[in-house]
């Protein structure tokens, strides 16, 4: 945030260009600089902007490296992992953080719901990597307590080998991005390249990666106005780590299962559509992410770019520079990402088993982390669930004994939680 308030203040020229690698990315940038330009602006006058180019282009990807399996490749890897030929395999490729990275809770509640109404058996492999033991143990628990009666496998996917087999055995690929450091979601695309279709969220640059319903779902995102209202300011205060600031934020963000679960099952109950759309991913890369295309537009971008720079010298122009101010908070500099932000007449519904999985989810580490922006007595959410039986809206929720006389952020937070977790649903 630091970098993008300078891009107003430090001497940059019109001519330097920021590549940004998703228009989500690029939004992100004008937010920061926009709201530090109109701080500059009603502290100093004059017209403060950023002088740099946005040029958004993505990654590009080798698709020799990553193509679809043939079946001989696939036989061999499904075997080496222990995948039955009846089980639905659905893969995920990244770092393993819940913090900071994706949070399984909404894979595993919309496949294990999808694969309940098609009647099948799924094969969930996680490839990637944990910063430490504790948090590979958190996510062993929660395939465990989330999915007990199908069968995860890690993957170390630190080792090339590994990482490159686990592209092999899949019949979906997901990735159900919750979190604000996402930018792209690289591997959407290699999935494409390998052929598979894929389950993503519709958040930040991830929905740029997919052609809607042709290579894949997009899955719906919220969050709630108010709930991470003071999370940067705790986190430039120092009362947060940077890490323990995303895991906040995260919790905040709810993915829409019932609409993941639908997907899931349409692809659990259909080989041709898994075939179709896996072949349209592949298309869709070769045509728009090989190296040879992106690095064609770059090459655009930098003729233009000396054009400007020449042009620029021949009039000899000076920049200046003031000082930055902190970071704006989530709601403003990614307020792009969700599919939509809820407010307080948003109405909603507690879901059929909400009570039961109330208990369960405060207890497992995994869903019940960094509570105290939010209220987790039992009592009071459990008041929640039960004035939600019949649909209601989010400041009605607010009015809950244990809610009432708490901060908005709290209150926005709480039910927040309850939204991530699929206890509430929107009506």
């Amino acid at each position: 945030m630091e970098r993008f308030r300078e891009l107003v203040t430090a001497p940059f020229e019109e001519y330097d260009t920021l590549f940004c690698i998703s228009q989500a990315a690029l939004s992100v940038v004008r937010a920061v600089t926009d709201n530090y330009a109109t701080f500059l602006r009603e502290r100093h006058g004059g017209a403060p902007r950023a002088r740099v180019r946005l040029v958004q282009l993505p990654f590009g990807i080798d698709t020799e490296k990553f193509r679809p399996a043939s079946s001989e490749e696939r036989a061999a890897a499904r075997q080496q992992l222990g995948i039955a030929t009846d089980e639905i395999c659905v893969l995920f490729v990244g770092r393993l953080s819940y913090f900071s990275k994706v949070h399984p809770f909404p894979m595993y509640r919309a496949a294990v719901e999808a694969a309940r109404r098609v009647g099948c058996k799924v094969h969930f492999v996680l490839a990637g990597w944990a910063d430490s033991p504790s948090i590979m143990e958190k996510f062993q628990q929660a395939a465990r307590v989330l999915a007990p009666e199908h069968r995860t496998t890690f993957v170390d996917a630190m080792r090339p080998e590994h990482r490159l087999r686990t592209w092999r055995v899949a019949d979906v690929f997901t990735s159900l991005s919750d979190n604000i450091q996402e930018t792209l979601g690289l591997t959407i695309l290699e999935a494409q390249a390998c052929g598979l279709p894929v389950v993503v969220t519709d958040w930040d640059g991830c929905r740029e990666s997919v052609l809607p319903d042709q290579t894949g779902f997009l899955v719906p995102t919220r969050m709630v106005r108010g709930a991470t209202m003071d999370g940067t300011s705790r986190h430039l205060l120092g009362e947060t780590s940077y890490s323990e600031f995303l895991g906040e934020t995260n919790q905040t963000v709810a993915v829409d299962a019932p609409s993941a679960a639908n997907a899931f099952e349409r692809l659990f109950a259909n080989q041709a559509l898994r075939s179709s759309m896996g072949a349209a991913g592949r298309a869709h890369i070769l045509s728009q992410y090989t190296w040879p295309t992106v690095i064609r537009q770059y090459q655009d971008v930098w003729r233009v770019q000396e054009m400007l720079r020449r042009e620029h010298a021949s009039r000899h122009e000076l920049s200046t520079a003031h000082t930055p101010v902190p970071f704006p908070d989530v709601e403003y500099s990614f307020a792009s990402y969700p599919s939509a932000w809820l407010d307080a007449d948003t109405r909603v519904v507690t879901t059929d088993d909400a009570p039961s999985q109330l208990t369960t989810l405060l207890e497992l580490p995994i869903s019940n982390y960094l509570p105290r922006p939010r209220i987790i007595e039992p009592i009071t959410l459990a008041a929640i669930l039960d004035l939600a039986r019949k649909p209601c809206s989010l400041a009605t929720l607010e009015t809950v004994p244990g809610m009432a006389g708490e901060s908005l952020q709290r209150q926005r937070a709480t039910l927040a939680w309850l939204l991530k977790y699929d206890l509430l649903r929107l009506v």
